[in-house]
């Protein structure tokens, strides 16, 4: 509660999450784009806490339990997973100060299942309009790395030994 000051300065969860550093970031650097990891621009002391906590609840809390071993088949490693359910502590935390009531696990299941109702029925319709499911735009500006790649995928494949004799020099 030290920490977090009044629930009413953050809007959702989301901004609760950001403000201790638990948000996704992409991790990229030129060209070369990595994967999504924790931010850990927020404050440290209350990352531990929340780790410390996470990693308890995992063990004693079966709703947290059934969410981090859902994450492990998933393919998350343990740090990964409990990075997941320290981000859903938080949104737990902001529901109970929020709407002043006290945790249930039943209610938050109930909330996962009205979600899950909400989303469209058009999941591929929605898909075909993001980027990386259109089609190859050829004339769109490209980056060095990908032009290289292209160029190097369009040549034909010489054999070592034929670049050895392209490249011999001649007997003067």
């Amino acid at each position: 509660m030290i920490e977090i000051e009044s629930i009413h300065r953050f809007a959702t969860p989301s901004h609760l999450a950001s403000y201790f550093g638990l948000h996704p970031v992409m991790k990229e650097s030129g060209d070369k784009q990595f994967a999504y990891r924790m931010s850990k621009k927020g404050r440290s002391g209350m990352r531990a806490l929340l780790y410390m906590c996470a990693q308890t609840s995992v063990l004693h809390d079966e709703h947290l339990k059934n969410i981090y071993h859902r994450h492990r088949s998933k393919g998350k490693n343990h740090k990964q997973a409990i990075g997941v359910i320290m981000h859903k502590m938080l949104r737990m935390i902001w529901g109970v100060l929020t709407s002043t009531q006290p945790y249930n696990a039943t209610t938050d299941k109930n909330n996962q299942t009205k979600k899950i109702k909400q989303q469209p029925d058009n999941k591929k319709e929605e898909l075909k309009t993001k980027r990386r499911y259109q089609a190859l735009d050829t004339d769109a500006p490209i980056s060095n790395i990908q032009s290289k790649k292209r160029k190097a995928q369009s040549e034909p494949q010489v054999s070592s030994a034929e670049q050895v004799r392209d490249h011999q020099i001649a007997p003067v």
